[in-house]
């Protein structure tokens, strides 16, 4: 997977020299030399996959030949003052359109939504999925209730076409997603929720930008929670994830808010790190529950 800072410094090499002679004389002679790389080292193969995917997004064009590049936009994407640099706003919201236009993207943008890709943020709902083979994530569905519907998408199409290209371009789709701030995503058994296989499970769903404000933990425990005296703080940070859209360590935060406020009304259950489950999305020091003072709260006792 290349970065976007990759993308964006061979992109301004290429506005520069769009006759390349060939792909090994331009990754030797230009791209080697000035880019540096993120991660793996370049080869010629990396930096033609770049070119690629640049052509792919219609930011060039390309003769038969493969040797000559045109721009095929109405300006250049990106300033010749950020080669090198760390991407900045403007980086990013290039990178965000094309990610929003993209026509393979746009195939996974419509699990999430109908047809505002624009306004996803605004207008989706969250994507369970999970790999019901060995490698590919290849299963989806909706809704986290009992005999829920599931798309499968087969390795052929009932063509008998093969539908690899769909299947190994999610992470591809994920990556990006992520990389903007536009998504989050964590593996079920950080919550301890299950198939009923037993097997794992990935959550994605893009981040509400709203300025709507989560409503107050007690307008949520009675709308969701209502005659329970002990709530599972898993179970409260999921939902208020799933349905309002917001990062896991926001909602983390906004229940610790919460709980200061309404002290009088509600008691924590605390418990050590031991017993706390993990992401396998982040890092290991990533605990499921939020931390308060020097323990976690893992249930909250209502008066």
């Amino acid at each position: 997977m290349y970065s976007f800072e990759e993308m964006r410094d061979i992109y301004l090499l290429l506005l520069n020299q769009n006759n390349i002679c060939s792909v090994e004389k331009f990754s030797r002679n230009e791209v080697i030399p000035k880019v540096k790389p993120c991660g793996k080292e370049w080869t010629s193969r990396r930096v033609r996959e770049i070119l690629n995917a640049m052509v792919n997004f219609r930011w060039f064009t390309r003769d038969v030949n493969g040797t000559v590049y045109q721009i095929a936009t109405l300006s250049p994407l990106f300033s010749q003052d950020s080669f090198g640099e760390d991407l900045n706003e403007e980086d990013y919201n290039i990178f965000k359109k094309t990610f929003l236009t993209y026509e393979r993207f746009r195939e996974y943008l419509a699990l999430y939504a109908q047809n505002d890709f624009v306004n996803i943020n605004e207008s989706s709902s969250p994507v369970f999925s999970f790999s019901s083979g060995k490698k590919y994530t290849n299963t989806f569905f909706k809704s986290l209730s009992d005999n829920v519907d599931l798309l499968c998408v087969d390795t052929n199409n009932t063509e008998g076409e093969k539908n690899s290209t769909f299947l190994t371009f999610w992470d591809v789709f994920i990556s990006w997603a992520l990389r903007l701030n536009m998504m989050e995503k964590f593996n079920s058994l950080m919550f301890d929720v299950k198939l009923s296989t037993g097997k794992s499970f990935a959550c994605s769903y893009f981040i509400s930008s709203s300025s709507k404000i989560v409503p107050d933990i007690f307008t949520i425990l009675n709308e969701s929670f209502a005659g329970k005296k002990t709530i599972d703080v898993n179970d409260l940070i999921l939902h208020i994830c799933l349905k309002y859209r917001k990062p896991v360590e926001d909602v983390k935060k906004y229940i610790i808010a919460q709980y200061i406020i309404n002290k009088k009304y509600m008691s924590p259950i605390r418990t050590s790190e031991i017993f706390v489950n993990r992401s396998e999305k982040r890092d290991d020091s990533f605990v499921s529950f939020p931390k308060y003072k020097d323990s976690y709260i893992s249930h909250l006792m209502l008066q």
